[in-house]
């Protein structure tokens, strides 16, 4: 029955069966070393018990286990296969690490594919934005979730990285476009908003209705767009380049019929070097030589100019004495 009964179960359950009745083994032998030891030490030492305690101990040796060669070669097979199984639970723990970071990463791609179709509509109207890169770049996201389950885990672990890394290249990229572009459409808004503050000190009636209206749609366009530096939007950006442009030239026009050619000059560049958010005072010396360099008049033109225009309230110039 013994011998059927083995036949019946398998390797492994023999296994486990070896190895839990070999570990009981072990520590029952240990056990009764220990308490032989203890016996020995407590009461084989007095006179009148020791030799009592030897013959007891005698009668109690420890029979040697039922084992022979060929179960030392099984042992030896045993401590190769277990050797062998290292390297399988080494390989398990890697793959089970490699699984967390895979599924971390594909709800990250998940949600970079959904902000790359944002980032493309921030790009459409963008001039010299990636827009081909991003469709291309939307399309391997797209198949690499779709084939996710075909595929091999550490190699979709790293193609997984190589993608989010691109797209973190796309968004600076375009961002960075973004953002430059709109801050030169905001300094257009502040030379704008200058050229036409100073057509109101010259302007006539119907003009300054006009001129008017058109500041306060410049400050309301100014305060709109800078909330877009740190929360960017889609924007036309030609098409607002072009109105703000309408309205600085209907200005520039007003303003001509009224001052010389050299002072609008002066009153251009004016507002390029110094928006109208430059809240900072600037030293004579420094802004002359400035307009000096971008308009190529002599320093004294540009003095007589800024004179003329003082005179007219177009420009106000104030002198800070140090003390």
């Amino acid at each position: 029955m013994e011998i059927t009964l083995v036949q019946k179960l398998g390797k492994r359950q023999i296994l486990f069966k070896l190895a839990e009745n070999s570990q009981a083994s072990v520590k029952k032998l240990k056990d009764i070393e220990d308490l032989k030891k203890k016996i020995a030490s407590s009461y084989g030492g007095e006179g009148r018990l020791s030799s009592m305690v030897e013959r007891a101990l005698e009668t109690l040796k420890t029979p040697e286990p039922p084992v022979d060669e060929h179960d030392y070669d099984t042992s030896v097979k045993l401590e190769s296969y277990t050797k062998y199984l290292e390297g399988i639970s080494k390989r398990l723990l890697d793959l089970s690490s490699v699984l967390e970071k895979l599924r971390a990463r594909i709800s990250k791609i998940e949600k970079t594919r959904n902000s790359l179709a944002e980032l493309k509509k921030l790009a459409e109207k963008l001039e010299g934005a990636p827009i081909a890169e991003i469709t291309k770049l939307s399309n391997r996201l797209e198949k690499f979730i779709s084939g996710i389950d075909e595929e091999d885990p550490y190699r979709a672990l790293e193609e997984s990285s190589i993608l989010l890394e691109e797209a973190e290249k796309l968004e600076k990229q375009v961002l960075r476009l973004y953002r430059a572009r709109l801050n030169k459409l905001l300094a257009d808004i502040d030379t704008t908003i200058l050229v036409v503050k100073k057509t109101l000190s010259v302007a006539v009636l119907q003009e300054k209705v006009y001129l008017e209206n058109r500041l306060r749609e410049l400050y309301r366009q100014r305060s709109a767009l800078e909330g877009l530096v740190e929360k960017p939007q889609p924007l036309d950006f030609k098409s607002l380049f072009e109105k703000i442009g309408e309205i600085r030239g209907k200005a520039e026009k007003f303003l001509s019929e009224r001052i010389s050619k050299t002072e609008l000059l002066v009153i251009e560049r004016l507002g390029k070097a110094y928006s109208s958010r430059r809240k900072r005072g600037v030293r004579l010396d420094r802004l002359i030589d400035l307009l000096v360099t971008s308009s190529s008049l002599t320093h004294s033109q540009v003095l007589e100019t800024l004179y003329s225009l003082s005179r007219k309230g177009i420009v106000e110039i104030y002198v800070i004495a140090k003390t």
